[in-house]
């Protein structure tokens, strides 16, 4: 397991005990793993911060009838599984693989958020997936990427549907800087 699984596994489980009323601090769950505790806290203090602390009762049944996108605007609703056409793989996080995928509806390319297995038999995952889509669709700034949708792909795992962004990632952008800018 990587550094993110192992953080993404932390929060998890202090979101879990949070939720049954327990208090327990990032050092006592990162007990065998004390290098991951500062993380663990800066993102259990994100949560708090911005108030994302999953609401359970609101998110488990959400997407349970159909595997048929959902959306706020009926005329638009389609299923992901007609409406998108994956391209190609993009990125790979915590709980999602996102992908460059074509808007069939709307003729252009987007990208494709999908949640990752075995994370998608998983309620609480599934839970805070649905979670981070919320969120995220609901901040306007220009160094946050808009949420057209949400939806299951052709396998029936969540999914939410993104602004394709071009350029480079963060990580190429700074490999890049010090390939042109060697360290003296």
């Amino acid at each position: 397991m990587n550094r993110q699984e192992q953080l993404d596994e932390l929060l998890l489980r202090w979101e879990q005990l949070y939720q049954q009323g327990e208090s327990v601090t990032a050092e006592e769950l990162c007990g065998d793993t004390p290098q991951l505790a500062n993380e663990l806290e800066e993102r259990i203090q994100a949560l708090k911060s911005m108030g994302v602390l999953i609401d359970a009762p609101k998110y488990v049944d959400k997407f349970s009838s159909s595997p048929a996108a959902v959306s706020s605007n009926p005329q638009q609703e389609m299923s992901t599984q007609t409406r998108y056409r994956i391209l190609r793989s993009l990125a790979k996080g915590g709980l999602g693989e996102v992908f460059v995928a074509v808007d069939e509806l709307l003729g252009r390319e987007v990208a494709l958020k999908v949640i990752r297995r075995p994370y998608d038999d998983d309620p609480h995952r599934r839970q805070r997936f649905l979670k981070e889509a919320e969120i995220t669709s609901r901040l306007e700034h220009p160094g946050i990427v808009p949420v057209y949708g949400t939806g299951r792909d052709i396998d029936g795992k969540l999914c939410y549907v993104m602004r394709l962004i071009g350029g480079e990632n963060l990580q190429d952008a700074i490999i890049l800087q010090q390939i042109e800018r060697p360290a003296s």
